[in-house]
């Protein structure tokens, strides 16, 4: 299972600016960013001071539209342009989630994934979600690739973050003619 080896996480990506001050969409995220979150990294790896902090000035939702940011510094939409496809990370402390019912996608990297019968697929080796639900893909002993929705229709959803598996709810053969190489 994937250790939590740093406090932050990557919420998202710099999206399209929005206005003319320097506010911004957080892509590849539809949820509002909680008011907890006061302060964002915004680079390739916070660990490695790969990228800068910024505080938050402004946080907004639009329905339908996602979350918009605006941070101090940054005064412009040319200061966006430049930040823009870059990850969003915020402090996991500052992300409160209902550990029952949600999880952060970094918790499953690393995770095993089992079939009905308990046989081994492979690994999670990423999560994404590109609109209709989240999406893990997983890699196999062999570095054939697979992605799998994660909907209770494939998933066994009771599984926890602090788990070292998750267990699907079908056999593996139903994926069988889908795996690439």
């Amino acid at each position: 299972m994937n250790q939590k080896s740093s406090s932050w996480i990557v919420i998202g990506e710099v999206g399209r600016a929005h206005g003319l001050r320097g506010h911004f969409f957080v892509s590849k995220r539809s949820d509002p960013i909680p008011p907890t979150c006061k302060e964002l990294f915004i680079g390739s790896d916070p660990d490695a001071n790969a990228g800068k902090v910024f505080l938050i000035s402004e946080n907004n939702t639009r329905a339908n539209s996602g979350a918009i940011v605006g941070l101090k510094g940054v005064t412009d939409r040319s200061q966006i342009e430049e930040l823009r496809g870059q990850p969003v990370w915020a402090q996991r402390e500052q992300m409160p989630i209902d550990d029952d019912e949600e999880f952060f996608w970094e918790d499953l990297i690393g995770m095993d994934v089992l079939d009905s019968e308990g046989k081994l697929l492979g690994q999670i080796e990423h999560v994404d979600n590109f609109g209709a639900s989240d999406i893990m893909s997983i890699t196999d002993t062999n570095g054939r690739k697979l992605t799998i929705p994660i909907i209770p229709d494939y998933v066994d959803m009771g599984f926890s973050s602090e788990s070292k598996y998750i267990q699907l709810v079908v056999t593996g053969s139903v994926f069988s003619e889908v795996w690439s190489d």
